[in-house]
């Protein structure tokens, strides 16, 4: 797994990855060129020990502020760690302490040797190889999966468990289940509320979904996205419920109440047409509220739409059939994978873009298929009667030419927009991202010489219609006031500035003063002068904030 960036590189964009070894990245705030990782961002922004980077002049002192403290708590995360190394080798093992001899220290006297405490109990138990084997019996006996290891509510339990000593008396289930869960719960509370007040401070974006439980009821889920993370806030039952427009509507003002409705930037759901009709309602209500449908959803929609048309369901079912004969069958797969390192991957049930993620693999095991059904020994497994008819169907596909020409024509069209799907499905702020990886989409269709002159009109339908779905002004104004592109014409754009405006409106409606302040440092910022220092903890917030761009526009024409 690739390591995961810190929060230094939320404001740096990356010009070039491997410059010199490292990535060449842009402060956006100075605009300085230079190269280095965290440490150099770090020295940038805050100052530090290193003598050939300068300190950024336009960094906001809030955001030096909270990296500064960033950078001490992780210090004394460091120092408590070293301290507690240190204290488990004091106390690992039988510790030699000779009696009346207070020269061991350096290095002299001998004579008799007491154990500290723990250290005979590990050495009475079998020390540290003891207690690992019984932990790891726990896992096996009780079916937990291994990377329930690395939690920390797990590491933590084993500290406090070692803390009270080989006394120590674990709760039993009926505490567990009573006791217990009602002080944890209460905990929660305590921690999401005080969580709350932080969040909202920033602007927040409520999420909502439906799912069927277990017990095959209807429930529609709430929660709160901000900078902070993903909170729950209720899941209600709708058992008996007409879920139309008016009672998801009101559903969600209730949600938006209890957050404040001054606090709330954007309502996202699904794009069915009854969520549609309910973000309406809502946005009547409360006008500076933006409802929006789900990303990923729209866009899932989109690859779901292409695998309707005729030549390109084809080579779906046809892919299917590849994967499905040889992972179904314990010889064919064990043939195929003494040629290949890669394991088939079979879509998934509810997401379309799978089906795509299956084509690319079998596009990368190509050879290896090929190897595999001409083997002698799979050609003889397979010619038996009962997999003769589908082991030769899938042996002609995986030795068609014109079946492979079509998966890399269905991949090289497809993988774009996937990967904007996995843009949208992280955790990193995209909303004006997809504003521009969407038109990239809509041109690399319009620019496929490969397809004849009615399937790129066909699919370029397809796509408009999906991003007409998904478009809102709010993805315009994100497209203008994120730094990546700062640089970028968006004042050429009417759609793009119609957007821009249009937020700009909702925000401070009727307020033409604070409107006009807010369009004339957008100005500023785009032409390279320099604004309202305010106009740099607009872009630090933006970078933290998911899709907050209203709290964006208010910061911006308060300065």
């Amino acid at each position: 797994m690739p390591p995961v960036k810190g929060e230094e590189w939320k404001h740096v964009v990356i010009v070039d990855e491997k410059a010199a070894g490292q990535a060449k990245v842009k402060c956006v705030y100075c605009s300085k060129i230079f190269v280095g990782g965290a440490a150099r961002i770090r020295n940038h922004l805050i100052g530090g020990v290193l003598s050939d980077i300068s300190k950024c002049s336009e960094v906001p002192d809030g955001l030096v502020k909270i990296l500064k403290d960033e950078v001490n708590q992780k210090e004394d995360v460091a120092r408590k760690k070293r301290r507690n190394d240190e204290l488990d080798a004091a106390t690992r093992g039988p510790t030699a302490i000779p009696i009346g001899d207070k020269s061991t220290a350096t290095g002299g006297g001998t004579g008799l040797s007491q154990t500290t405490v723990p250290g005979l109990f590990a050495a009475q138990k079998g020390g540290k190889e003891a207690a690992d084997r019984a932990i790891a019996r726990f896992f096996y006996a009780a079916g937990i999966p291994f990377n329930v290891a690395e939690n920390r509510y797990f590491k933590e339990a084993i500290k406090a468990v070692a803390a009270c000593g080989p006394s120590y008396c674990p709760p039993g289930r009926k505490v567990l289940g009573t006791t217990m869960i009602d002080k944890e719960l209460a905990d929660v509370k305590r921690k999401t509320e005080a969580m709350m007040k932080i969040c909202t401070s920033q602007g927040v974006t409520l999420v909502s979904d439906g799912w069927t439980s277990v017990q095959n009821r209807p429930i529609i889920n709430f929660l709160m996205v901000s900078s902070e993370g993903a909170m729950f806030l209720s899941a209600i039952d709708t058992s008996g419920k007409e879920k139309n427009a008016q009672y998801i509507a009101e559903m969600l003002e209730v949600q938006i109440e209890k957050i404040g409705k001054e606090k709330v930037v954007q309502v996202v759901m699904d794009s069915a047409a009854s969520c549609v009709a309910a973000g309406k309602l809502v946005m009547k209500k409360f006008p500076s509220i933006i409802c929006s449908p789900c990303t990923a959803h729209c866009l899932d929609l989109l690859l779901e739409d292409i695998g309707r048309l005729q030549w390109v369901g084809a080579v779906i079912v046809q892919g299917h059939e590849v994967v499905k004969f040889l992972t179904n069958h314990q010889q064919a797969l064990a043939y195929y994978r003494s040629h290949a390192s890669l394991e088939l991957l079979k879509p998934g049930d509810t997401r379309f873009a799978t089906q795509f993620i299956m084509l690319q693999r079998l596009q990368q095991c190509k050879d290896e298929l090929q190897e595999t059904v001409v083997q002698k020994e799979y050609k003889v497994w397979v010619n038996k009667p009962k997999y003769r008819e589908a082991g030769s169907r899938v042996s002609a596909v995986i030795l068609s030419t014109a079946f492979w020409e079509n998966v890399a024509q269905v991949v090289r069209l497809c993988i774009p927009i996937v990967e904007v799907l996995r843009l949208a499905d992280g955790q990193a702020p995209c909303t004006g991202k997809i504003y521009w990886r969407m038109f990239q989409v809509h041109k690399s269709v319009a620019e496929a010489d490969y397809l004849p002159a009615q399937s790129k009109a066909n699919l370029a339908d397809l796509v408009m219609k999906r991003w007409t779905m998904l478009h809102t002004d709010l993805h315009a104004a994100g497209f203008v006031v994120d730094p990546e592109f700062q640089n970028f014409l968006q004042h050429e754009n009417e759609e793009v500035m119609n957007g821009f405006h249009a937020m700009v409106e909702r925000v401070f409606p009727g307020d033409v003063q604070l409107q006009v302040k807010a369009i004339e440092q957008h100005s500023s910022y785009r032409s390279g002068t320099k604004p309202s220092p305010i106009f740099f903890d607009v872009l630090y917030y933006f970078l933290l904030t998911v899709v907050s761009n209203h709290f964006v526009l208010q910061l911006t024409a308060r300065s």
